[in-house]
């Protein structure tokens, strides 16, 4: 292992204690690579720029999963780069962001709040509203297959074709799982507010 990956599993390893330090330290060594890695392949620097911030939260979020057994750093993260462009391209954009519901006496809506929290603040917020949606998504969602696809999609940021390979169900019936789920939240957050 040479010193780059040394640094990087260090490195790692502080972000996992939650040092926020470390993940700006990996952000900086890593964003240049990964921008122009998808603006080669897709070419719109704006698009880019979303897709790579969408990279680093996925990053952020999965954290946990590297070791450092399987490879470099550099490795780890240019194979999400990889994975995020080839799911822009085959039309999913599932950027990661996360559904919540809009309150108040507002109509029933689910927005979509962008996963790009770059300080502390933002993150803590951002982790405040998906445990929220994950307490939504445990009290209301009865059927177990459609909460575990529900949570793979928000928690996990896993696209369908994952979540199929995952639970061993077809595409098809993924999709099914998930919008019966959000129907449900739909209901139940719009029953709340009256």
């Amino acid at each position: 292992m040479n010193s780059s990956c040394k640094e990087d599993l260090l490195t790692v390893n502080e972000l996992k204690k939650g040092d926020m330090n470390a993940w700006g330290k990996l952000y900086k060594k890593y964003n240049h690579g990964v921008f122009t890695k998808i603006k080669l392949s897709l070419g719109n620097s704006d698009l880019s720029y979303d897709l790579m911030m969408d990279v680093f939260m996925k990053v952020y979020a999965r954290i946990n999963q590297y070791d450092g057994k399987s490879g470099a750093f550099s490795s780890w993260i240019y194979t999400i780069t990889q994975h995020q462009i080839i799911d822009y391209t085959r039309g999913k954009h599932n950027s990661s962001t996360q559904s919540l519901f809009r309150g108040k006496n507002e109509d029933i809506e689910m927005i979509q709040v962008k996963d790009t929290a770059n300080n502390c603040e933002e993150t803590l917020e951002l982790n405040q509203k998906k445990l929220r949606l994950r307490k939504a998504i445990e009290k209301y969602i009865s059927c177990n297959k459609s909460k575990r696809a529900l949570l793979m999609y928000y928690m996990n940021e896993m696209s369908y074709n994952e979540i199929s390979e995952t639970l061993h169900e077809k595409l098809n019936t993924v999709r099914s799982y998930i919008h019966r789920a959000k129907q449900i939240l739909k209901v139940k957050a719009s029953a709340m507010l009256l």
